[in-house]
């Protein structure tokens, strides 16, 4: 059987450090893929993206912290 252990519930504040980070690894990433695969399809591009997304939000992870332990840090815009 299947466990029925609940995952715990995640804060707005968690839930929002998950966005930026895959936003920053996500821009950073397209940005490169874009400049080596200029004539790239979608469907190519999303697949690249499958194929590198745990690397790149790792490093999207720790350039987030790097930059928080140096005094920056990303806060979303207030919801109208």
């Amino acid at each position: 059987m299947a466990d029925t252990a609940k995952k715990p519930v995640r804060t707005p504040e968690q839930q929002a450090q998950t966005k930026a980070v895959r936003l920053v690894a996500y821009t950073v990433w397209l940005q490169s893929y874009r400049a080596a695969n200029p004539k790239a399809t979608d469907e190519e591009r999303k697949a690249a993206w499958n194929a590198a997304k745990k690397d790149q939000l790792r490093a999207g992870r720790r350039a987030l912290k790097a930059l928080a332990r140096k005094g920056f840090v990303l806060t979303p815009p207030k919801a109208a």
